[in-house]
């Protein structure tokens, strides 16, 4: 014999009904509802707007970084051939790296990018003349690869002071220059430093 259980549900008497819609009417009795097409036109022009001031932002970055990278290529540039300097003390105090102190004019004779092939201080030992020759050369042919357009010059102002000078060009681009900027892109770093 089968048996049947009847549960006894109840129904609410009212049923959830849809979710109201709030409508508003205008004064003349229209309807009006959501955004329009100009308030939406507005909308993204405000967006593009900000959009484009990010954009700027972001080359104005790229731009900025890369101006404080090839000053800090300078500067590691500068004090390399102080520290290649202060590894050859006879050769400071000789007049091989700032033949201007020299009295003797073949203080670097055929000093030149061509005469370091012959000179590779790294494999043999070398003179201090010879050491201040591969030193420079080095040293020029690391500004020329680091820094466009980049060339160095050292100089003797007293006994045992010296000044590096490194100039190099940026790239121009379209956008306007800074105040602070000179405005052919041309750069300098000028470093003084007492042995």
């Amino acid at each position: 014999m089968i048996t049947h259980t009847v549960v006894n549900m109840t129904v609410p008497e009212t049923l959830p009904s849809k979710p109201r819609v709030v409508v508003y009417r205008k004064a003349n009795g229209l309807r009006c509802a959501g955004f329009t097409l100009l308030e939406t036109m507005v909308s993204f022009l405000i967006l593009g707007v900000g959009l484009l001031g990010i954009a700027a932002l972001q080359g104005n970055a790229l731009r900025y970084s890369n101006q404080a990278y090839l000053r800090s290529q300078a500067v590691i540039v500068a004090y390399d051939i102080f520290e290649r300097m202060r590894a050859n003390p006879a050769g400071v105090s000789g007049g091989y790296y700032a033949p201007e102190l020299t009295e003797n004019d073949d203080a670097l004779p055929g000093f030149t990018e061509r005469s370091v092939v012959n000179i590779d201080c790294t494999l043999r030992p070398c003179t201090p003349q010879q050491l201040a020759v591969f030193d420079m050369a080095k040293w020029n042919q690391s500004i020329s690869e680091l820094l466009p357009s980049g060339s160095g010059s050292l100089s003797a102002t007293g006994k045992n002071e010296y000044t590096v000078t490194i100039n190099w060009m940026e790239q121009q681009n379209s956008s306007p220059v800074d105040e602070d900027t000179p405005s052919n892109g041309d750069h300098s770093l000028i470093i003084a430093v007492a042995m």
